[in-house]
């Protein structure tokens, strides 16, 4: 009898293989252990159903940030000063680039240490909601539900 699984990169995950086998395919950079404690096993289980229900080929490609880092993405498509009415540095003024956040860097969800991005370059945009589907059934928001659409966001 075969056993049912799901493709982790180039190789198959089973039920039968061990968890920490697996969430280091997920998460190669242990980016989730860097996160709020009381966070880290909701995620965890979000990565684990995931790739149990075909969504084996993602990644975790963020998680938490420094204030600077998200000062960094801030800035990017905002003038200095745009920066300077919420009191975000003008060093970090990118406005020739696009925006990439709308959150005041201080409120972040990642300098808090509550969100991961994962990569999902390996599937098509009519999937995500399934992805969704699985964040919400964990209390987890996810950023597909927003306005500007961030659909490889999850926080927590």
């Amino acid at each position: 009898m075969e056993e049912m699984g799901t493709d982790v990169g180039k190789r198959r995950v089973s039920a039968s293989e061990p968890a920490e086998d697996v969430m280091k395919s997920l998460d190669p950079g242990n980016l989730v252990s860097g996160l709020r404690e009381e966070v880290q096993l909701r995620f965890r289980a979000l990565l684990m159903l995931l790739a149990y229900t075909g969504f084996g080929r993602i990644r975790v490609t963020s998680g938490l940030r420094s204030l600077e880092s998200q000062c960094c993405i801030y800035g990017q498509g905002r003038s200095a000063a745009e920066l300077a009415r919420v009191g975000v540095a003008s060093i970090y003024a990118r406005p020739k680039l696009l925006k990439r956040s709308w959150i005041v860097p201080s409120e972040s969800s990642h300098v808090l240490g509550r969100a991961i991005d994962i990569d999902l370059v390996f599937y098509e945009s009519s999937v995500y909601k399934v992805l969704g589907y699985v964040a919400k059934s964990l209390g987890i928001t996810w950023g597909g539900d927003w306005k500007v659409k961030d659909y490889g966001h999850f926080e927590y």
